[in-house]
């Protein structure tokens, strides 16, 4: 790939292909793929959550200019564009498995099997580096109540923190801070 003298890498949903479609939108989207177009040495990447499926779906439903560079998968996967389509950076992949320390993500998978309201999305979602899930968005995650006679809540209070703060093995180093609190009543 030639050094490019400039570079543009933006968000693809919300941010370069919008939320709504309107005539505002489709003239704002016309005129920057314009402006890439008359820039033969700039280099465009997309950096998006979606997989790369998704990605090339949401660049020809909208129209978007096609980038030299698409980075997949929140941040997993990179892509470079070839004349046969994209194709996936393998430095990267390697990159990504010296991060994970020898973890085998399959391993990860199962030591979060049985974990409540947390669903696996679909295979097709799944990388060699990434799992995905999703919570219910009906479901309260933003906080953990420990219910725990008032005798015992300063103990209890001291190993929670500890959980919280002791980063899973597949992620050490990982800074977590967590600030238990004991109430003797809760309400939300």
């Amino acid at each position: 790939m030639n050094s490019p003298s400039s570079m543009l890498a933006t968000d693809m949903d919300g941010t370069i292909s919008p939320l709504e479609v309107n005539p505002e939108r489709k003239d704002e989207i016309r005129r920057f793929r314009e402006v890439v177009d008359t820039k033969p040495d700039f280099t465009l990447a997309y950096v998006t959550g979606r997989d790369l499926p998704l990605a090339l779906k949401g660049i020809r439903e909208h129209r978007l200019p096609v980038p030299r560079i698409l980075v997949c998968d929140v941040g997993t996967s990179v892509y470079y564009s070839t004349p046969s389509g994209f194709a996936k950076d393998g430095e990267y992949v390697k990159l990504m498995e010296d991060a994970r320390g020898g973890v085998d993500v399959r391993d990860l998978r199962h030591e979060l099997t049985g974990i409540p309201n947390l669903f696996l999305q679909p295979e097709e979602r799944q990388t060699e580096s990434k799992l995905s899930y999703h919570l219910p968005p009906e479901v309260d995650h933003d906080e953990i109540v420990l219910e725990v006679p008032e005798a015992e809540a300063a103990d209890a209070k001291l190993v929670l923190q500890a959980i919280m703060e002791e980063p899973p093995r597949w992620a050490d180093g990982l800074p977590l801070t967590a600030e238990p609190t004991i109430m003797t009543r809760y309400g939300k």
